[in-house]
């Protein structure tokens, strides 16, 4: 019986960790105020990103570069090739209200600036998922300097693949998700 409960225990403590991977930070206005909001333009900024155990991104690419020789080219060429487009379609996936179209020119604009990115790694049998933290701040587009509302989304985890920039641009996926369906839950 004690092995039982024991064994309860240890799969709920499990869940419950599962649960904290993403956290998320109101930082300005009212989820509120985003009700029947169904499309959004967007914007990225994706300077001076914080890459983990780098003093830069700078340091972070030198490094790269100095293994793989067309790296810089590559990471410069997927933020805009790759990334981008792997949130816009995961936003579009789980934002979606009664078939309308997302992420569009639209009144209402978010603006997400990545802050923080952990690469990850694969190697033979031991991983470690890409993360993501962003900020994304939702503002109308006639008028931005009014934020309606901005939040935090910390660790947004990726995947396991053997390529940084694949690990790195699921991470964009999952941070889509996450955005989208919390906005689409609390707003």
């Amino acid at each position: 019986m004690k092995k039982y409960i024991l064994l309860f225990l240890l799969t709920l403590s499990m869940i419950s960790y599962s649960q904290r991977s993403y956290n998320f930070e109101v930082l300005e206005g009212n989820i509120k105020d985003l009700k029947g909001v169904k499309n959004f333009s967007i914007s990225f900024d994706q300077k001076n990103i914080s890459i983990e155990h780098q003093e830069s991104e700078e340091e972070f690419l030198t490094m790269q570069t100095n293994k793989h020789p067309k790296f810089r080219e590559n990471w410069v060429t997927a933020k805009k090739e790759t990334f981008e487009p792997r949130f816009i379609e995961s936003f579009n996936k789980w934002y979606k209200r009664k078939g309308e179209s997302i992420i569009e020119n639209s009144e209402y604009h978010i603006h997400i600036k990545i802050d923080w990115i952990f690469t990850g790694f694969n190697v033979v049998a031991i991983n470690q998922y890409a993360k993501i933290t962003a900020t994304y701040t939702v503002t109308k587009k006639d008028n931005p300097n009014k934020i309606l509302f901005k939040g935090k989304c910390e660790r947004a985890k990726g995947g396991a693949s053997y390529d940084i920039i694949e690990r790195v641009s699921t991470s964009y996926f999952y941070l889509a998700k996450k955005i989208a369906t919390y906005i689409k839950r609390k707003s």
